[in-house]
């Protein structure tokens, strides 16, 4: 027996919707399985230059326009801004102007502006590189200072180069030094197309000698122990990307799992801090009203110097 079709979309605009459903179905798209939620019709042509596949499916969430349609497009796996599921990521997640989506015409023209970046290699880096890689959590983070790292000699920004490092975890976060209970260790390699997606695709990129490095650190994993890879590579003059691996084997065989890495050197915070990052390090801060109680003013001093570190 067949099964009952999902719920219609969910949007405060169902005008807007209709438009957007009725400019699909000029264009050849029918609902898949009866579902509103998401419509399959001829490959973009722009797109049909990339895969052999003629199809392309458009998947329009719960809470449209606010939240921007998916597009899903089989064969384009290791290009940049694709995630592992197929997902052309056409849009940040959290884009505010909705009108860039509203009807198929503009669809097709931010698909066109992404298949233009995929020939030039001139848009943005896809700097979240944990989200290409499968399985991938982000409940925890790698801590990284690339700037102390490299200045103490720790890591060498050559392609080919691999090294050692020590990490400590606190929970949530992994942060890498000289110090710690925990191995971690680092792959400087060559300027990618975009971040590795699987095990195998991480091995390919690797040098020889980084590779026997890398099977290396399974022998290092103990059953509560874990230990990080980390991957660096280059994306331009200034900007280096990366993606933590922690390897664990909890039960059965090791496994590999990808961890956001948060860079904490000042350039890159102040890349983070925006157009004013420059006026406000040259300024102070000062808090009053804390309250006489020394343990509440120590422990309140204590917090405003993580936050100002």
């Amino acid at each position: 027996m067949a099964t009952a079709p999902s719920p219609d979309v969910s949007t405060h605009h169902p005008g807007e919707l209709d438009e957007l459903f009725g400019d699909l179905l000029k264009a050849g798209f029918l609902p898949v399985a009866g579902d509103s939620h998401r419509w399959r019709g001829p490959i973009n042509p722009a797109l049909a230059t990339l895969t052999p596949v003629d199809t392309m499916e458009i998947e329009v969430r719960d809470g449209w326009p606010y939240l921007h349609p998916y597009v899903h497009v089989a064969g384009l796996m290791g290009r940049r801004h694709v995630n592992p599921m197929g997902n052309v990521c056409l849009w940040e997640e959290d884009e505010g102007d909705y009108t860039s989506w509203l009807r198929f015409e503009d669809i097709k023209a931010r698909i066109d502006a992404w298949v233009a970046d995929q020939a030039s290699g001139a848009g943005i880096p896809p700097l979240d590189a944990h989200l290409y890689f499968t399985p991938s959590v982000r409940d925890q983070i790698v801590i990284l200072d690339l700037d102390a790292l490299t200045e103490a000699g720790l890591v060498r920004r050559e392609p080919g180069r691999h090294g050692d490092l020590r990490a400590t975890f606190s929970p949530g976060l992994f942060r890498l030094g000289s110090t710690g209970g925990l191995t971690a260790s680092w792959f400087w390699i060559d300027q990618l197309h975009a971040p590795p997606a699987t095990s195998n695709d991480l091995r390919r990129v690797l040098s020889t000698e980084q590779g026997k490095h890398f099977e290396g650190l399974g022998l290092r994993v103990r059953k509560k122990r874990p230990v990080l890879a980390i991957l660096l590579w280059s994306e331009g003059a200034d900007v280096v990307n990366g993606l933590g691996l922690r390897i664990s084997k909890r039960v059965g065989p090791r496994t590999a799992v990808a961890l956001p890495i948060a860079r904490s050197d000042e350039a890159m915070l102040r890349l983070r801090s925006g157009p004013d990052a420059a006026a406000l390090s040259a300024m102070g801060v000062a808090v009053f009203g804390v309250g006489a109680d020394r343990i509440r003013s120590r422990a309140t001093a204590r917090s405003v110097r993580r936050w100002a570190a």
